[in-house]
Protein backbone atom coordinates (compact mmCIF):
# COMPACT_ATOMS: atom_id res chain seq x y z
CA UNK A 1 0.00 0.00 0.00
CA UNK A 2 1.09 3.53 -1.06
CA UNK A 3 0.47 6.56 1.71
CA UNK A 4 -0.33 10.06 0.28
CA UNK A 5 3.08 11.01 2.15
CA UNK A 6 5.33 8.45 -0.41
CA UNK A 7 3.35 9.91 -3.53
CA UNK A 8 5.53 13.02 -4.31
CA UNK A 9 8.55 10.61 -3.80
CA UNK A 10 7.23 8.11 -6.10
CA UNK A 11 7.11 11.01 -8.70
CA UNK A 12 9.84 12.31 -8.66
CA UNK A 13 11.20 8.89 -8.76
CA UNK A 14 9.11 8.44 -12.02
CA UNK A 15 10.23 12.11 -13.58
CA UNK A 16 14.32 11.13 -13.02
CA UNK A 17 14.40 7.80 -15.13
CA UNK A 18 15.98 8.38 -18.14
CA UNK A 19 14.01 8.27 -22.07
CA UNK A 20 14.86 4.52 -23.55
CA UNK A 21 15.52 5.11 -27.04
CA UNK A 22 12.79 2.56 -27.51
CA UNK A 23 10.16 5.49 -26.05
CA UNK A 24 11.33 7.76 -27.98
CA UNK A 25 9.28 7.16 -30.88
CA UNK A 26 6.29 6.59 -28.79
CA UNK A 27 2.84 7.28 -30.20
CA UNK A 28 0.55 10.35 -28.87
CA UNK A 29 -2.04 9.12 -26.10
CA UNK A 30 -5.57 10.38 -26.59
CA UNK A 31 -5.39 12.36 -23.88
CA UNK A 32 -2.03 14.35 -25.54
CA UNK A 33 -3.78 14.82 -28.79
CA UNK A 34 -6.86 16.19 -26.81
CA UNK A 35 -5.34 19.01 -24.77
CA UNK A 36 -2.58 20.02 -27.96
CA UNK A 37 -5.77 20.39 -30.35
CA UNK A 38 -8.27 21.75 -27.78
CA UNK A 39 -5.60 24.00 -26.58
CA UNK A 40 -4.35 25.18 -30.09
CA UNK A 41 -8.02 25.82 -31.61
CA UNK A 42 -8.80 27.54 -28.42
CA UNK A 43 -5.86 29.74 -28.54
CA UNK A 44 -6.41 30.30 -32.18
CA UNK A 45 -9.66 31.69 -31.62
CA UNK A 46 -8.52 33.53 -28.69
CA UNK A 47 -5.67 35.19 -30.79
CA UNK A 48 -6.77 35.52 -34.88
CA UNK A 49 -6.34 39.26 -34.59
CA UNK A 50 -3.59 39.58 -33.27
CA UNK A 51 -0.60 41.16 -35.74
CA UNK A 52 2.28 38.27 -35.63
CA UNK A 53 1.18 34.31 -34.32
CA UNK A 54 3.47 33.90 -31.45
CA UNK A 55 0.66 32.51 -29.31
CA UNK A 56 1.27 29.34 -31.64
CA UNK A 57 4.72 29.18 -31.07
CA UNK A 58 4.16 26.84 -27.89
CA UNK A 59 2.48 24.48 -30.57
CA UNK A 60 4.75 24.19 -33.67
CA UNK A 61 7.25 21.55 -33.82
CA UNK A 62 10.41 22.88 -32.47
CA UNK A 63 12.59 21.44 -35.27
CA UNK A 64 10.11 22.81 -37.92
CA UNK A 65 10.68 26.60 -36.30
CA UNK A 66 14.70 25.79 -36.15
CA UNK A 67 14.81 24.21 -40.10
CA UNK A 68 12.82 27.90 -41.20
CA UNK A 69 14.87 30.11 -38.79
CA UNK A 70 11.67 30.68 -37.18
CA UNK A 71 12.77 29.69 -33.38
CA UNK A 72 13.35 33.52 -32.54
CA UNK A 73 11.44 35.80 -35.11
CA UNK A 74 7.67 36.98 -35.06
CA UNK A 75 5.62 34.19 -36.51
CA UNK A 76 2.86 35.00 -39.88
CA UNK A 77 1.35 31.53 -39.67
CA UNK A 78 -2.60 31.58 -40.92
CA UNK A 79 -4.85 31.72 -37.81
CA UNK A 80 -8.94 30.79 -38.05
CA UNK A 81 -11.31 32.72 -35.51
CA UNK A 82 -12.73 29.21 -33.62
CA UNK A 83 -15.62 29.89 -32.55
CA UNK A 84 -16.73 26.45 -31.41
CA UNK A 85 -15.09 22.87 -31.60
CA UNK A 86 -17.71 20.89 -32.73
CA UNK A 87 -15.81 17.48 -32.31
CA UNK A 88 -12.06 15.68 -33.58
CA UNK A 89 -11.46 12.63 -34.94
CA UNK A 90 -8.05 10.90 -34.72
CA UNK A 91 -6.58 8.94 -37.80
CA UNK A 92 -5.10 5.26 -37.45
CA UNK A 93 -1.41 6.58 -37.52
CA UNK A 94 -1.86 8.92 -34.55
CA UNK A 95 -0.36 11.59 -36.30
CA UNK A 96 -3.31 13.03 -37.95
CA UNK A 97 -6.41 14.69 -36.40
CA UNK A 98 -9.10 15.71 -38.72
CA UNK A 99 -11.07 18.20 -36.63
CA UNK A 100 -14.83 19.58 -37.08
CA UNK A 101 -14.76 23.47 -35.97
CA UNK A 102 -17.66 26.68 -36.32
CA UNK A 103 -15.32 29.98 -37.41
CA UNK A 104 -16.89 33.12 -38.13
CA UNK A 105 -16.84 34.55 -41.03
CA UNK A 106 -16.40 38.39 -41.71
CA UNK A 107 -20.08 39.08 -41.21
CA UNK A 108 -19.80 37.14 -38.13
CA UNK A 109 -21.88 34.23 -39.64
CA UNK A 110 -21.11 31.21 -38.35
CA UNK A 111 -19.27 28.80 -40.84
CA UNK A 112 -18.79 24.79 -40.33
CA UNK A 113 -15.37 24.42 -41.39
CA UNK A 114 -13.10 21.58 -41.31
CA UNK A 115 -8.89 21.33 -40.51
CA UNK A 116 -6.89 18.39 -40.48
CA UNK A 117 -3.77 18.59 -38.46
CA UNK A 118 -0.15 16.96 -38.65
CA UNK A 119 1.42 16.14 -35.09
CA UNK A 120 4.66 15.03 -34.04
CA UNK A 121 5.99 13.87 -31.11
CA UNK A 122 9.56 16.04 -29.72
CA UNK A 123 11.13 15.03 -26.85
CA UNK A 124 8.02 13.09 -25.59
CA UNK A 125 5.92 16.33 -26.28
CA UNK A 126 3.13 16.17 -28.82
CA UNK A 127 3.40 19.63 -31.74
CA UNK A 128 1.80 20.42 -34.84
CA UNK A 129 3.47 19.82 -38.00
CA UNK A 130 3.14 22.35 -40.52
CA UNK A 131 3.07 20.67 -43.80
CA UNK A 132 4.31 23.12 -46.04
CA UNK A 133 7.50 25.48 -45.37
CA UNK A 134 6.96 29.00 -45.17
CA UNK A 135 6.54 31.10 -48.19
CA UNK A 136 8.67 33.99 -49.42
CA UNK A 137 7.06 36.67 -46.67
CA UNK A 138 7.55 33.39 -43.82
CA UNK A 139 3.71 32.72 -43.71
CA UNK A 140 3.07 28.98 -43.01
CA UNK A 141 -0.29 27.33 -41.90
CA UNK A 142 -0.39 25.33 -38.96
CA UNK A 143 -2.44 22.44 -40.80
CA UNK A 144 -2.56 20.34 -43.86
CA UNK A 145 -6.08 21.59 -45.04
CA UNK A 146 -8.43 23.91 -43.67
CA UNK A 147 -11.81 23.99 -45.89
CA UNK A 148 -15.69 25.15 -45.31
CA UNK A 149 -18.16 22.09 -45.10
CA UNK A 150 -21.39 21.75 -46.83
CA UNK A 151 -24.68 23.76 -44.47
Amino acid sequence: MIRFAAVPVLLVVCLAVPVRAADKEKEPDDDQIFVLTKVFLSTMGSHHGDKNANALREFIDPNYLKQHKLTDADLAAQMVPVWGIQRYDIADDRRTVLCFVETKSGSNAIVKEAILLRLSVHEDKVYLLPAKAPDAKGSFAPWILRTKLPK
